[in-house]
């Protein structure tokens, strides 16, 4: 899902124009969708529940969700991440000591989970905020981060954007925050909307890792989500489930009614 771009573009790519900030999000807008339907379904959120039978008749109208995407999903992660990660080598202690510091175990189930449910998943490489700071990797939900690369075959990182809403005390939504990460800095905007091209610059800051702080990973060559090629069966199922409860409910409540039929030659009989 990462957005390309042709090198040229940019003279200094640690000096990223605006524009093309703007429009890699206009982009990366459009892909938002789909990830939101996948982690619908993974939330038992189905096409089912707004399913409406209601009429005069008073007929059943049950809406059931059997939630095969989760199951899908957690089963996936309990095989892949439910024995941690192990990490080995000569002279790694100190990266295995910022690694037991940074919860990295925790980490690698949550980008686990990302990579099941939507196809990615990306982290971010920051500097804490604490009086002797230490790096930390951080698993950003994938409709609020993306990777910009070049068009060459080895698809280098150019740089990424992290944007996220800014609301005010009341909780309404005053704009946007944008963090723009290239090989050497992170330049912090400020925008009120998404689509326009006034970024107020906030600050930037040198981050010493040496590149783009951001990685994508995939689940799979086509970044498709695990439960993502069986959410017809599933609409399916639930369907079936809900009609076959429809038609039992139905069933229960039946009256019979004969008309023109003899029941008996005498009412002793009848």
């Amino acid at each position: 899902m990462a957005i390309i771009r042709d090198r040229t573009l940019v003279e200094d790519w640690n000096d990223v124009p605006v524009r093309m900030v703007q429009k890699c999000i206009e982009e990366h807008q459009k892909a938002v969708p789909r990830l939101c339907r996948l982690e619908a379904y993974y939330l038992g959120q189905h096409p089912i529940l707004a399913r409406n039978l209601t009429s005069d008749t008073g007929l059943p109208n049950n809406r059931l969700v059997a939630n095969h995407a989760k199951y899908i999903t957690d089963i996936a992660i309990g095989y892949f991440a439910g024995d941690p990660v192990k990490y080995e080598g000569k002279g790694i202690d100190e990266i295995l000591e910022v690694y037991r510091k940074g919860d990295i175990v925790l980490h690698d189930a949550e980008l686990a989970k990302d990579l099941s449910i939507f196809g990615i998943g990306l982290e971010l490489y920051y500097m804490t905020s604490d009086d002797v700071p230490i790096p930390k990797a951080t698993v950003i939900d994938p409709r609020q981060i993306f990777l910009v690369v070049d068009d060459t075959v080895e698809y280098k990182s150019l740089f990424g954007v992290h944007y996220y809403e800014k609301r005010d005390i009341d909780n309404t939504l005053i704009g946007y925050y944008v963090n723009v990460y290239t090989e050497r800095f992170v330049t912090r905007y400020l925008v009120k909307d998404l689509t326009s091209f006034d970024y107020q610059l906030l600050d930037r800051q040198e981050h010493y890792f040496g590149g783009v702080p951001i990685v994508e990973f995939w689940n799979n060559e086509e970044q498709q989500g695990d439960f993502e090629q069986q959410i017809s069966l599933i609409d399916a199922y639930n369907t079936l489930m809900s009609d076959r409860v429809n038609d039992k409910e139905q069933l229960v409540d039946a009256i019979l009614k004969l008309k023109g039929a003899s029941l008996g030659d005498t009412e002793d009989e009848a």
